[in-house]
């Protein structure tokens, strides 16, 4: 813990200057990482999803002993892990079609004016 202490501090030492510069902070320059990311994702979630049953299913059948008690804990391991992954690229995905969407009705709300009735005939 003490240790863990040392180098947490040692962390905003060296970065005191840049935490509370005036300087402002550089606009973001991964955005088209994001835009690539939303359109694969989903099959990178899907190939991921059945190369997992497919790796596990190969496991299990055509090791030796692939089926014994002291294996398929391991097989299990495994599988979760995989799946894990790929629940955080699923989630990841959702979140970033939200802050797309969210950052679109902002954007919107931004920079279009309301429009005022007009009443014809006066």
């Amino acid at each position: 813990m003490v240790l863990g202490a040392a180098i947490s501090a040692l962390g905003w030492l060296l970065t005191l200057g840049v935490r509370f510069s005036r300087k402002l902070p550089k606009p973001a320059s991964d955005i088209p990482r994001v835009e690539q990311s939303i359109r694969i994702n989903p099959n990178v979630i899907k190939v991921s999803v059945i190369g997992t049953v497919l790796i596990a299913a190969g496991l299990v059948l055509f090791t030796p002993n692939g089926r014994s008690p002291e294996v398929l804990p391991i097989v299990g391991l495994i599988t979760a892990a995989q799946l894990s992954i790929a629940a955080g690229v699923a989630y990841s995905g959702w979140f970033e079609r939200e802050w797309r969407a969210v950052g679109a009705v902002a954007g919107a709300q931004l920079t279009t004016r309301p429009r005022t009735a007009r009443v014809r005939g006066c």
